[in-house]
């Protein structure tokens, strides 16, 4: 299928400008959420919306494809749009995701060692 060989070409095209522009964004950004939760939040939000991509024939039919077209330009176009946003968002998550875990690596760590003693000691 042509169109599906495009979309996959797209995935890496969209990650190439999107994770670099949200970095330079979470960078300067100063809210009192934080500098990484809003895009994730904006992200989980775009790729939970991004999942009704599975009814696009419906909503295409909702806005004017025929049932007995062969056809059906408009549930096309909003499977396209729909794929787009949930590649958009999850680049969004993501690279904020791995961030996050990246700062909070050594905490980690230490829980897992301090488990790890609890769980040596017979007191788990």
């Amino acid at each position: 299928m042509p169109v599906r060989d495009e979309l996959e070409d797209a995935v890496p095209i969209s990650g190439m400008f999107v994770q670099p522009i949200v970095g330079y964004t979470t960078d300067r950004l100063k809210t009192k959420f934080g500098r990484r939760k809003p895009f994730i939040a904006a992200g989980t939000a775009l790729i939970c919306m991004a999942v009704l991509i599975g009814f696009a024939v419906n909503f295409g039919y909702a806005v004017g494809n025929k049932i007995d077209q062969k056809a059906k330009p408009r549930a096309v176009a909003l499977f396209v749009l729909g794929f787009w946003i949930l590649d958009i968002a999850n680049n969004m998550v993501q690279a904020r995701v791995d961030e996050v875990l990246e700062t909070c690596w050594e905490l980690i760590q230490l829980s897992c060692i301090l488990i790890g003693i609890e769980n040596g000691s017979g007191k788990a």
